[in-house]
């Protein structure tokens, strides 16, 4: 009977001390993480939003890039079809019409 009685004063003495130590700095962790881990994914969101926004504007302007290049080689010989003076016919005035 004694042995109850002194497992019982000494969690009486050491608990306290075990919620002091332990328990209320795992809380204040806790919370703690909460917000470093809200911090964290905000800053993540915002770096791939950066990277995703600057590789689509990246892509669009290769894409203008390579429409200009695409046209250039097409450009030379309808221009030079157009200036050529002796392929005008009287009265033409360039190239002639398409129609479907």
């Amino acid at each position: 009977m004694w042995i109850t009685t002194a497992a019982q004063m000494g969690m009486g003495f050491i608990l306290p001390f075990a919620l002091t130590f332990v328990a209320i700095p795992l809380e204040t962790f806790v919370h703690s993480l909460r917000t470093v881990i809200g911090l964290l994914a905000i800053g993540t969101l915002r770096f791939m939003s950066l990277a995703l926004r600057l590789s689509g504007n990246a892509f669009r302007y290769l894409g203008v890039l390579f429409t200009q290049l695409y046209d250039l080689p097409l450009f030379i010989p309808l221009w030079w079809a157009a200036r050529e003076p002796a392929a005008a016919k009287p009265g033409d005035t360039g190239l002639s019409e398409l129609r479907s």
